[in-house]
């Protein structure tokens, strides 16, 4: 499958400039700043190990869209192997050593400059060899100081860098030029010429006899294997994703340009093709956590649904293997898919990206809605949908290893939905528990997610100004999860904190009103708020009932009934939305926020405090 070979560093850099070794066109661009370019080439010199590089040989099953090395002119050869793990090491020995413009490279603050490498030759000599040696000059090759009003060196001419005995490192291959300038410059100096000859031996012929230790996949490799192994040997840098590596294999074979299909394609006329599926699908707010992946698994489970005698799977395996002709065929249903699941999740209290319980559930949502062709659910068939995406959000069950489990709901709803007896795995096997009430503190927790849009859902109004939340206000009266009995007054007398934040003193009301309470008793706000509701020709009763929480407590501000009876509504609620009965506790049972830990709780609700309030972006 594979062998272990070490070339020397001139005989990876002469095929990557004869186009014999290229890039596959999955991976990203040149991104090395030059200081990491001046140590990289510190430890060649030195003799350091770089790490190995990881190639693929050409002309097997798995075909990858090639490009040369930056830097290296395309002379329309095709390769015979390509560079899996390794390209920032090779283009930048190969920008530095080989070619004769300056190196295209970036500050440590990210500011754009083009350098030469030289090295000191004096400096080199120096045992052991120090990295402040290697010099990085501007394009100029003019170093300046006192605001540009000093020459501090000047190497524009050969002459100049031979009186500075600086030594340009692109010449390293080919150093004789250099050397007989050298003689010629120093008259042929005895001493001149043997510092230059200790020179070479010290510093250039490191280089040139180099050995980079490369590990060379044979053609036949899978894409699977290519994929694992590149994130086994890539841990320095960000993982290949199967999005990357079909864009290599759409292109190797003439098919659709998938880079251009998501983040678009600013030559085109179309203006939905000149944004992409990226900029239609994230101008809905709710989908804007909806990455590229995201898709093609969506895509991957149409498909393979669609495919005789093939499981429904959007595992990375059958990502891989998406056929470019089905991505083709299936990809705008999709996009029209994701567009209907997000209009689905409006119509249950759902409304901002960051407020969606389970993305993977929405990926469900776009390829159901994909594979029926888009049409509307009837009532009797959206309720079937509702119980799914409920007893998925408050079982808690895509918190992980969700793959199998999106393919099995695809194909267990779509049999419901066709008439079918079969079961929906995903409502049979969800559970709640009534103490996870009292555990769920944290606003990054699906069910907690999930039990305000039930109330927005249920009609939740806001306690100022009576308006039903929902998408026409949500982000201009930026409605966000705040206590209900507030932290102040609960610290000042010592509630719990597991009581304190959890959901069951959490609800949904505007920044305006979260205001108007402040840290004041619930009574007293509450008055507050009777004579702006009342002029309004609303009772705040009836808003604080919406929100399953009684008056009559509230008023009081007796906290541990208002939370015994406020818990039992919002069960009541999660058993109407599941379908369900929950697992009651029994009587007597301590619950297990009983023991929750203080420090755990605050790091939980981190940006959940009376007085945040996120920046909602501008609903689409």
């Amino acid at each position: 499958m594979f062998e272990s070979i070490q070339p020397t560093l001139f005989e990876v850099l002469k095929d990557a400039q004869k186009g014999r070794l290229q890039l596959p066109d999955f991976q990203r661009g040149w991104v090395w700043g030059e200081d990491g370019i001046a140590s990289l080439l510190a430890s060649i010199i030195r003799s350091f190990p770089v790490g190995a590089l990881l190639s693929l040989k050409t002309g097997g099953a798995t075909a990858f869209a090639p490009r040369p090395v930056e830097g290296v002119p395309d002379i329309g050869q095709e390769p015979e192997e390509l560079l899996l793990d390794g390209q920032q090491r090779v283009t930048s020995l190969y920008q530095s050593l080989m070619q004769p413009q300056p190196v295209r490279t970036q500050t440590s603050s990210k500011k754009k400059r083009e350098v030469f490498f030289f090295v000191n030759i004096e400096r080199a000599l120096e045992e052991p060899f120090p990295e402040e040696a290697v010099r990085i000059i501007d394009s100029s090759l003019v170093v300046t100081s006192n605001i540009g009003r000093d020459i501090d060196l000047d190497l524009r001419t050969p002459e100049s860098r031979y009186q500075a005995m600086m030594f340009p490192l692109n010449e390293a291959f080919e150093p004789d030029a250099y050397f007989n300038g050298w003689m010629a410059y120093w008259q042929y100096d005895k001493a001149k010429i043997e510092q230059f000859q200790s020179f070479r031996k010290q510093v250039i012929e490191p280089i040139k006899s180099y050995k980079m230790p490369m590990i060379r996949l044979d053609s036949e490799t899978t894409k699977e294997a290519v994929c694992l192994v590149f994130e086994k040997v890539n841990t320095g840098g960000k993982p290949l994703d199967a999005f990357e590596l079909l864009t290599a294999m759409f292109a190797a074979e003439g098919a659709v340009n998938l880079r251009a299909d998501w983040f678009g394609d600013k030559n085109a006329k179309d203006t939905a093709v000149r944004d992409g599926r990226s900029a239609r699908l994230h101008r809905i707010n709710l989908l804007r956590s909806i990455e590229r992946t995201d898709f093609l698994r969506a895509v991957s489970l149409v498909s393979t649904r669609k495919r005789d005698g093939q499981p429904t799977s959007c595992k990375n395996e059958a990502l891989l293997n998406l056929p470019a002709a089905d991505y083709q065929a299936w990809a705008e249903e999709v996009t029209k898919g994701f567009e209907n699941a997000a209009r689905f999740l409006h119509g249950r209290g759902i409304y901002w990206h960051k407020d969606v319980p389970y993305p993977s559930q929405v990926i469900v949502l776009a390829a159901l809605m994909a594979l029926r062709e888009n049409n509307p659910f009837s009532a009797a068939e959206a309720r079937t949908v509702e119980r799914w995406f409920w007893c998925g959000v408050f079982g808690e069950l895509y918190g992980s290893s969700t793959d199998t489990r999106m393919a099995a709901d695809v194909d267990d709803l779509l049999g419901r939905l066709s008439g079918d007896a079969g079961e929906v795995r995903t409502i049979n096997t969800a559970s709640f528990r009534e103490q996870r009430l009292d555990t769920l503190q944290s606003r990054l927790s699906a069910a907690y997610k999930g039990l305000q849009a039930l109330l927005v859902t249920k009609g939740a109004r806001d306690f100022l100004t009576g308006e039903q939340i929902g998408h026409a206000n949500f982000f201009a009266e930026k409605f966000d999860i705040h206590h209900i009995f507030p932290r102040a007054w609960c610290e000042a007398r010592s509630v719990p904190v597991s009581r304190l934040n959890s959901v069951v003193n959490k609800t949904t009301i505007s920044g305006r009103t979260n205001r108007k309470i402040g840290g004041r008793a619930p009574s007293r706000y509450a008055a507050t708020l009777d004579k702006e509701t009342s002029e309004a020709g609303v009772s705040l009763d009836e808003i604080l009932i919406g929100h399953r929480i009684s008056p009559e407590h509230l008023r009081a501000d007796d906290f541990e009934v208002f939370y015994s009876a406020r818990k039992e509504e919002l069960l009541k609620l999660i058993e109407d939305a599941m379908g369900k009965a929950a697992l009651r506790d029994a009587p007597g049972v301590a619950s297990d926020a009983d023991e929750y830990d203080e420090e755990t709780a605050l790091e939980d609700i981190v940006g959940d405090v009376d007085a945040y309030e996120p920046a909602r972006e501008d609903a689409a």
